[in-house]
């Protein structure tokens, strides 16, 4: 099991505890680069660390401290790669959830302040002073498709490329980190290499390319005309990089013959800005595949596993698909179902042509030899805006079932959806704040689902319950759930969601929110893996879209962006099926010899969606002072008792402003989650993905004291806030009571919240100079026939 950090670093975080790679970079505080280590969403400021005596307990790093305050890695790797390697050691155990040096980060709440960075508050820079670079033509399948692109297939490998290390040397001067901007080269080209006259013309590069390569940085020194034998070669590697030998293939082709490639290969190398040491990569050796040819025996390696099994990705992104461009999430999983669209609209839908009957809902005999069946989401006399009602028309009607009985377990004295035990519920006025919540790899949907907070009256169909899922394991698919309790909001953190109902299905991913409405039949099954989120179930009303007053026709969540499912039926009869209802915050379960997915065609208001949170648009202020968090709101209810808000990525541009949220108390409830990155206004490390936050009725919250403090002095400049990051809030017009499963039993409760969000906010108050305007009318002279000024009326 991979070592875990007492700061929380997401699974598939690249900077884990295992990794701690090194790097340079320039952080808020500071004009100049220092040395850095990335851990999880941060940067670990070692000169700060230094400074403040981080290094004590190890005294031969702590006397060579001063290296850490240098603007790049030349004067660490100097000390050689055991030194190195003894603080890379260091640090993975002053980070460890079982530290033996807590005294020197751990429980020092405002060190972490100064030395945490996050990562996108840091500019990285080049980690090395580079005096020489060579690119090795090291990989066989790259030598031959390269070889062949110049020379045909047959002759794409020199005779010498089996016997000697090729490689050619490039400017150092033109090594760029990663993130800077390329601009495609100008050079001689031949547009048609198989015309007997080739002339060349001179132009900008047509065929501009990348690779993803490896980078080692070689470190140390020998003496002039010696070599270092290969035997010894790893005492010399300080680290790896990835790296982009960017290509202008086509100048390349030109100049290529005889004194190989110059322009078309040495206008820009982009390099990683974090240095992976070696040390790091020691889990991943491998024995290298076998030479074809005969080596000379200064080149014969001197053990088996002398390569690294390493698998490099990387994300291509074209000029239409700029960073932070909307208005779409970009989804790992491939959507696989076809939709409907709209909100709130009349939709109709059938899996067999001529199933819907044309003109009237009840025919005698309904088409195809189905059943009429009607769902009623409101009273039959609601306005027709509010009105939500769907027919059915399916092989065998719902009621037929055998009776409902309880689905408690014996041992389940209190099921944790059950929000109608108010005396156990505890209501405390202090801010609350939850780690992410475990997977329960046992756990289906429906037992995995567990109360965080709620209130209301499931029976007279009032309030709101906030629950958790992290479920681990499918749902028999022969087994279906629904809620009579209300209609339910899920919000997908990780995992993916498969979800058949009675009316079709719907695929949901992370950064996708979908809604099932009261008393639908459903099933969830997952398809890759674990799954975790949060959950919101309406007791009173239905979820709608909020008006947008002067904001005019459209903004927001848009109509158009819904997806419902369309119709889509299994016809299974004479095996068993197991209907679980959750009735009045209890369960209780029926068997039926049918599938309850048998709706061939359908019609009406009443329906799930889903929406994709990337086609959000934010409206915000383009002047001064930040506006009420109102505008980010995405679904409301329609009672007025929940709302939805989201923070997705967008531009801050207010002038003489403070951005961040400002410190506020709320009639409102306020639960907060984050599905993915950092909330720019909790940059303390304690708000993390799959975790969640409350602040109840009236508790004051706020920025944490870091973000109030870097907010206070930033430059105004036109900001992105919120990139790779996802937050949201559901506002409940209720005091939330928390379930003792979110009090204690989860054991994710975070004890130290205030003291590591707010505590550390000083006062910075300075009346110096200014006039002191007494409460007192006319500085306490009485009043004399009602004249507040004290002076006497005619």
């Amino acid at each position: 099991m991979a070592p875990q950090s007492w700061l929380q670093v997401a699974q598939d975080s690249p900077f884990s505890l295992s990794n701690i790679p090194f790097g340079c970079g320039i952080v808020p505080s500071s004009e100049e680069a220092s040395v850095l280590v990335a851990i999880g969403d941060y940067g670990l400021d070692l000169a700060k660390f230094a400074s403040s005596g981080g290094f004590s307990p190890v005294e031969n790093i702590n006397h060579s401290h001063e290296v850490f305050g240098q603007p790049t890695l030349n004067a660490l790797a100097k000390l050689g790669k055991s030194f190195t390697s003894n603080v890379r050691k260091y640090i993975q155990k002053v980070l460890a959830v079982d530290t033996p040096f807590p005294h020197v980060l751990k429980d020092k709440i405002d060190l972490q302040r100064e030395c945490l960075i996050p990562l996108s508050e840091v500019q990285m820079c080049l980690p090395f002073n580079i005096g020489s670079f060579s690119d090795f033509y090291g990989g066989m399948n790259h030598a031959y498709n390269a070889g062949a692109l110049f020379r045909g297939q047959n002759g794409a490998l020199l005779p010498n490329y089996l016997h000697l290390p090729m490689a050619y040397h490039s400017r150092t001067s033109t090594i760029y980190v990663s993130g800077t901007p390329i601009r495609r080269p100008y050079g001689q080209i031949v547009e048609d290499m198989t015309s007997k006259d080739k002339v060349p013309i001179f132009s900008p590069c047509k065929t501009l390319d990348f690779e993803l390569e490896l980078g080692a940085f070689v470190c140390g020194s020998n003496e002039p005309f010696s070599n270092i034998p290969i035997s010894e070669a790893d005492k010399h590697i300080f680290g790896f990089v990835l790296l982009n030998d960017w290509s202008a293939r086509d100048i390349q082709r030109w100049e290529y013959v005889p004194l190989g490639p110059f322009n078309g290969k040495n206008f820009a190398t982009t390099i990683s800005a974090w240095v992976v040491l070696a040390d790091a990569l020691e889990p991943f050796r491998k024995a290298g595949m076998k030479h074809p040819g005969r080596l000379l025996p200064y080149l014969q390696e001197n053990r088996e596993d002398f390569t690294y099994d390493l698998s490099p990705s990387l994300h291509q992104q074209s000029s239409k698909d700029k960073a932070g461009a909307m208005p779409t999430s970009k989804f790992t999983t491939p959507e696989k179902y076809r939709y409907n669209v709209g909100f709130g609209s009349y939709q109709q839908s059938e899996s067999i042509q001529g199933a819907l009957p044309i003109a009237q809902n009840t025919p005698q005999r309904p088409p195809l030899g189905l059943y009429t069946e009607k769902i009623s989401g409101s009273a039959f006399q609601a306005p027709r805006g509010e009105n939500q009602q769907t027919w059915l028309y399916r092989i065998i009607p719902s009621a037929v079932h055998e009776p409902f009985e309880s689905a408690a377990a014996d041992n389940d004295a209190e099921p944790p959806q059950n929000i109608n035990c108010y005396d156990k519920l505890l209501h405390i006025p202090t801010q609350v704040r939850w780690d992410p919540f475990d997977i329960d790899e046992s756990a289906d949907w429906v037992s995995s689902m567990k109360l965080l907070c709620g209130a209301g009256d499931v029976v007279s169909k009032t309030g709101i319950g906030f629950f958790i899922f992290t479920a681990g394991v499918s749902m028999d698919p022969r087994t279906a759930f629904s809620s009579t309790d209300g209609e339910l909001l899920i919000i997908l953190q990780s995992g993916v969601l498969d979800i058949r109902t009675e009316v079709g299905s719907m695929l949901v991913r992370p950064l996708e929110i979908c809604v099932i409405p009261r008393g639908i039949k459903y099933n969830v099954s997952l398809p890759e893996g674990p799954v975790r989120g949060y959950a919101a179930e309406l007791h009173q009303g239905y979820f709608t879209l909020p008006n947008l007053g002067v904001l005019g026709s459209f903004g927001c969540a848009n109509s158009r962006d819904f997806q419902i499912p369309v119709a889509s039926f299994e016809n299974v009869q004479g095996q068993k099926h197991r209907i679980i209802n959750k009735f009045n915050g209890q369960l209780y379960q029926a068997e039926q010899d049918h599938s309850p997915f048998d709706v061939v065609a359908w019609h009406g208001t009443y329906f799930p969606y889903k929406y994709d949170l990337g086609r959000f648009m934010t409206v915000g202020s383009i002047s001064y002072d930040h506006p009420d968090p109102s505008i980010f709101t995405l679904l409301a209810s329609s009672e007025g008792v929940a709302e939805l808000a989201i923070f997705p990525p967008r531009w801050l541009v207010m002038e003489n402003t403070f951005r961040p949220p400002w410190y506020h108390r709320n009639t409102m409830a306020e639960l907060m989650g984050l599905i993915h990155g950092e909330y720019d206004a909790r940059t303390d490390g304690g708000f993390r993905p799959g975790g969640a936050s409350l602040h109840n009725v009236m508790c004051g919250h706020g920025p944490d004291s870091n973000t109030h403090a870097r907010a206070s002095v930033a430059e105004l400049v036109p900001q992105r806030v919120g990139e790779g990051s996802m937050a949201f809030v559901l506002e409940a017009d209720v005091m939330l009571g928390l379930s003792d499963w979110a009090w204690s039993k989860s054991q994710k409760r975070q004890i130290n919240y205030n003291q590591q969000t707010w505590l550390g906010l000083e006062s910075h108050f300075d009346p110096a100079g200014a006039k002191t305007i007494s409460p007192l009318l006319d500085e306490g002279k009485p009043i004399v026939n009602g004249d507040t000024n004290g002076h006497k009326k005619d």
